[in-house]
């Protein structure tokens, strides 16, 4: 019976899951800016005492998101897969919104559209269909503003899950108008992703497992366009 210790801090909540079997328990907290100083206690207190070699496996929300967020999962997971010389699963953090969604939720439309605030006046964003109650990806991970995300084709009523729902006024009308649902306090959940490791380790004849060495960060946007404050326009 496999167990995975699970972690996403791609948004402002940060979320550990630890699945045994048919067993998962999570902690999750929206506390933004602030994961660094509460991870590796969330991780002992779901332990609860457990030794950390009880676990065969770990999983990483690879992002996109915050920039910090992204190095904080990454490098704990790193560590402590690597200390222990165990493997490690990731999954893309707007997927795992998704399924979180679909998991905590009813989702009333057939396609799902996961998207994240970036902060800077635009989201990353991923498109998602629901087929026999599983989700399939439509699309890669982008970053954009709202009113540019592309749309697939074909397309029906859609759900927006998120934190970028928040900025329903900035999508395109077109989008507006087939998205049914919005659900802007939609997250990344450590317990859905650890379950989903469990499940594909136990089903899968090979599982996409990865050296602790080789885990990334997915940022999207590989050149971040800050600007020097003496590059910055004037403000009057």
């Amino acid at each position: 019976m496999h167990a995975v210790l699970a972690i996403d801090t791609a948004t402002d909540a940060c979320t550990v899951g630890l699945a045994q079997g048919n067993e998962v328990a999570e902690l999750h907290r929206i506390i933004p800016r602030a994961h660094n100083q509460h991870i590796l206690t969330m991780v002992d207190e779901l332990l609860d005492g457990r030794p950390l070699d009880v676990i065969d496996a770990f999983a990483c929300g690879l992002g996109p998101g915050s920039f910090t967020g992204l190095r904080i999962a990454t490098s704990v997971i790193q560590g402590l897969a690597w200390s222990l010389a165990k493997p490690v699963m990731a999954m893309c953090s707007l997927e795992l919104q998704a399924r979180s969604a679909l998991a905590h939720a009813e989702l009333d439309q057939s396609y799902v559209l996961s998207v994240i605030d970036a902060q800077i006046g635009q989201v990353y964003w991923r498109w998602f269909h629901i087929a026999g109650g599983h989700l399939v990806p439509m699309s890669a991970a982008a970053m954009s503003l709202p009113a540019d995300i592309v749309m697939p084709d074909p397309l029906g009523p859609c759900t927006v899950v998120g934190s970028g729902a928040d900025l329903e006024a900035e999508f395109s009308p077109t989008l507006r108008v087939v998205s049914q649902q919005w659900l802007s306090d939609a997250r990344p959940h450590g317990g859905v992703l650890a379950s989903w490791a469990v499940e594909t380790m136990q089903c899968t004849e090979r599982p996409p497992l990865l050296r602790a060495t080789d885990l990334s960060p997915h940022y999207v946007q590989e050149t971040i366009g800050w600007k020097k404050l003496a590059e910055q326009p004037q403000r009057v």
